[in-house]
């Protein structure tokens, strides 16, 4: 993200640049905090499609954040989005009812 500022600005509230420099103080664990500019820094970069369950009146959804080639057989991560807070999820099997997260990276 740190060099592709035109594709991920987007995706943040507010500066960049003080977006960064929080993310550079991070420590990187699992307990961190991540935005949805993460979330499609990570499945880019890991070429991972990433699934986050979201609960709305009771009720939950799948979000499917796709890489950008379609494959049955890539590798998944599934997150759990509650209180705007990310935990990952133990999934063994692929979420089947999505709604696919409309993302438009821009690499101009």
């Amino acid at each position: 993200m740190l060099d592709n500022e035109f594709t991920y600005k987007n995706y943040i509230d507010g500066d960049y640049s003080v977006h960064i420099n929080c993310m550079k103080q991070s420590d990187g664990n699992s307990r961190s905090w991540a935005t949805e500019a993460e979330i499609l820094a990570a499945k880019t970069i890991y070429d991972v499609d990433i699934y986050v369950k979201q609960y709305s009146n009771g009720c939950f959804s799948w979000l499917r954040f796709p890489v950008e080639r379609e494959s049955p057989n890539r590798k998944f991560i599934c997150m759990r989005l509650e209180n705007q807070h990310f935990d990952f999820i133990r999934q063994h099997e692929r979420p089947t009812s999505v709604i696919t997260k409309e993302t438009t990276l821009s690499s101009e």
